[in-house]
């Protein structure tokens, strides 16, 4: 009896309680890239992001820093031999 095989096979749990539809979901990628058009407005969500003169300054000044930042790096590099 210790030589004997069994073709007997149990469904899985999952395939139990879900549908064929949300088995062949779970295997689709979860990311996807949509157009930015086709994002709406969150209703009352606490983080908001204004496309106005403030954020604008906000961005210029990351984008200042960020290049001051890679400047001392460079000049640092420049100083060892490095580059």
């Amino acid at each position: 009896m210790a030589g004997r095989k069994s073709d007997f096979t149990l469904t899985k749990f999952d395939d139990l309680f879900t549908t064929q539809a949300q088995r062949d979901e779970e295997q689709l990628s979860k990311i996807r890239d949509i157009p930015l058009e086709l994002i709406d407005d969150f209703p009352d969500h606490p983080f908001k992001v204004r496309d106005d003169e403030d954020m604008m300054q906000l961005v210029e000044i990351f984008i200042l820093g960020f290049t001051i930042g890679l400047l001392r790096i460079l000049k640092c590099c420049l100083s060892w031999g490095h580059v």
